[in-house]
């Protein structure tokens, strides 16, 4: 199967977007947007009775719970795949560019914060499939997705592209593939019948996006160029 690489060294934003790194990032997000919308027809079908039940036995039971929805996903005939090289970012001997990863996580997000109700029913419809619950990527708990706070999502699914078991930082190249995005998404998989259960996944996975946000640094990051550029919105 062939792979589609889409990166950001040309695209919309240039001559446009002044600032190298927001300019790639940008361009890498609105490059993918482009080509998942062109495969969008063939590339996802309903996913609607995929369901994957935990078993809290302990803790390793638990966390194969969450790395095994992807798993099934993959078995599953009616989830087609997409195969793809997503460089949202350049990477420089293990160093991510963070402002270029904010810059792609707002092209995704179409601006720069975004109710989590809004982002859970775009996520929800775009997979045909209600199992999806941005409330996780909220770390701050104010009801709303931030550029950073998807920023972690985006080094989640970077991570898992090369090492599936692994979410160290230490991991993540600059390039973002299908099969990472698929257990990035996992933990976003986390509406359950069992409120109670569900409370348990919420947590985990929340905790384990604060944990990138917090050791990639991607407030301070966000922060620091907001007071440079004078654009919070990334669009310097």
């Amino acid at each position: 199967m062939s792979v589609s690489v889409i990166d950001g060294n040309f695209g919309r934003y240039n001559g446009s977007v002044q600032n190298p790194s927001v300019r790639y990032g940008r361009n890498a997000a609105s490059n993918m947007e482009e080509y998942t919308n062109a495969q969008s027809l063939n590339a996802y079908k309903s996913a609607q009775n995929i369901r994957y039940t935990p078993n809290f036995a302990d803790d390793e039971a638990f966390i194969q719970a969450i790395e095994g929805f992807a798993d099934k996903l993959e078995k599953e005939d009616s989830f087609e795949r997409l195969n793809y090289e997503y460089k949202y970012t350049k990477a420089n001997q293990g160093h991510i560019d963070k402002i270029s990863l904010l810059a792609a996580a707002y092209e995704e997000m179409g601006g720069a914060k975004t109710p989590v109700q809004t982002m859970n029913d775009k996520l929800n419809r775009a997979h045909k499939t209600d199992i999806f619950n941005t409330q996780v990527l909220d770390t701050n708990e104010n009801g709303l997705v931030e550029i950073d706070e998807y920023g972690a999502f985006l080094a989640l699914a970077d991570i898992k592209s090369k090492d599936k078991n692994s979410t160290d930082p230490h991991d993540m190249t600059g390039t973002i593939t299908s099969e990472g995005t698929k257990e990035a998404l996992s933990y976003l998989a986390v509406n359950h019948k069992n409120k109670t259960v569900q409370a348990q996944l919420i947590n985990y996975a929340r905790n384990t996006f604060k944990n990138l946000q917090d050791n990639l640094g991607l407030t301070k990051a966000l922060s620091e160029h907001n007071q440079t550029s004078g654009h919070i919105d990334l669009l310097a």
